[in-house]
């Protein structure tokens, strides 16, 4: 209190906030760089005590601060002709072809569907999985329902293997 009754000045509020940081007396610190920044709005010390940082000119909080930042860079994407899509910046044609369902392969627009094949993938069961991975299963099937009973299987990373066991 004694402390507080002498300072005049920004600089004083500025120098208790420190001796109240040392002290562990967070509040009173924090009150006293804020009376720092009703003095002198330009007191740097205060005002990075505070969180404020300098962005072109003006004092801003980090969030303030990084929502000017993706408002300056939003205006520049559209400015370059881009679009916002799902969070990404792609021109319009693209947007377009995502819309319709259309994903980009290899520099290639193509379906899903054809994606998947074009990695080697094949639709079994309404699950993409490796090709020979569904052809084994494929046959498998046919070899169940040609011998009328059912056929287990097991996968292993070179193998497939079914027959009636479990």
């Amino acid at each position: 209190a004694e402390r507080e009754a002498l300072a005049k000045s920004a600089e004083d509020f500025f120098q208790l906030g420190e001796w109240a940081r040392e002290q562990k007396l967070a509040a009173l610190a924090k009150k006293a760089w804020k009376r720092a920044v009703e003095l002198d709005g330009e007191h740097v010390g205060a005002r990075e005590r505070l969180g404020f940082v300098r962005h072109e000119g003006e004092w801003l909080t980090e969030e303030q601060r990084a929502s000017r930042l993706r408002e300056s860079d939003a205006a520049a994407k559209h400015a370059a002709g881009l679009v916002e899509h799902e969070g990404r910046w792609i021109t319009p044609e693209d947007k377009s072809r995502l819309e319709q369902g259309l994903v980009e392969h290899e520099g290639r627009w193509v379906t899903r569907d054809e994606r998947e094949r074009l990695l080697g993938n094949e639709l079994f069961n309404g699950r993409w999985m490796p090709r020979a991975e569904a052809i084994a299963r494929t046959h498998a099937g046919e070899a169940a329902r040609a011998a009328q009973v059912p056929l287990f299987d097991a996968l292993g990373a070179q193998v497939f293997v079914a027959g009636p066991f479990e």
